[in-house]
């Protein structure tokens, strides 16, 4: 994970996103039909949305840095998940670009610190990840592995299995792979 320069929101989302919140809140005031919210909830999914996230991402995952937009369209992800944060649905600084198995490991998962409340996340947009997560090239196995410099670390870490341990063996064999760590 390495720190993302955002850049401003895409105009699709100034002009409208105050209006599709409003459009979003009316609706769920009115327990209107799921499909209805549901229309409204989707318009994040703008193509100017999309690109502008994937030119921010370089087109790499915001978690796991793999190149997504070669084989896959990828995901816009929610830091802050929609389903418990509607508010932010809407807001560029909650929108990142994921690779489908990111996304899909962390759905609606957002572990909070029990003391104070905060994100056990990192969000590369709004921090150093190099704050919680340590790089280490093993010069004897040439295997690049990630540690958890702090418990938010760990957290991403073991959330999205960036060593492989629950199965993507094949995400630390890329990375290995990168001239980079060599």
């Amino acid at each position: 994970m390495i720190p993302v320069e955002r850049g401003t929101a895409p105009p699709i989302l100034q002009e409208n996103a105050a209006r599709w919140h409003a459009e979003l809140v009316a609706l769920k005031q009115q327990k209107a039909p799921k499909t209805q919210t549901g229309k409204v909830q989707q318009r994040y999914r703008h193509k100017q949305v999309k690109a502008a996230l994937v030119k921010a991402f370089h087109g790499r995952c915001a978690y796991c840095e793999s190149q997504i937009t070669a084989v896959t369209y990828g995901a816009i992800e929610h830091f802050f998940p929609k389903s418990r944060y509607p508010d932010r649905t809407f807001a560029w600084e909650n929108l990142l670009l994921a690779c489908d198995v990111c996304n899909s490991r962390k759905g609606d998962t957002f572990p909070l610190d029990a003391a104070d409340g905060t994100p056990l996340l990192v969000n590369p947009c709004a921090e150093d990840p190099a704050v919680h997560l340590q790089f280490d090239w093993n010069p004897i196995t040439r295997l690049a592995s990630i540690y958890g410099r702090d418990r938010r670390g760990e957290t991403v870490v073991a959330l999205f299995d960036l060593n492989g341990t629950a199965g993507r063996t094949d995400l630390m064999a890329r990375r290995s792979g990168y001239s980079r760590f060599r």
